[in-house]
């Protein structure tokens, strides 16, 4: 039997408290953007690097 303990169904941990942990993370990020001016889903300034990149990079 594993030591690691079991959530519940529903999703709910009180022993990671995931749903406390997830809502802060939100709420930082939620700050940042807020305080670098971005808005929530802006696209933009993230794009893979081309072929010739990628060439000299591998």
């Amino acid at each position: 039997m594993s030591d690691i303990p079991q959530a519940p169904a529903d999703g709910r941990s009180s022993h990671w408290q995931l749903q406390r942990i997830v809502s802060q993370l939100r709420g930082a990020r939620e700050d940042w953007r807020a305080r670098n001016r971005r808005v929530s889903g802006e696209h933009g300034g993230r794009e893979l690097p081309s072929r010739a990149a990628m060439g000299e990079i591998l």
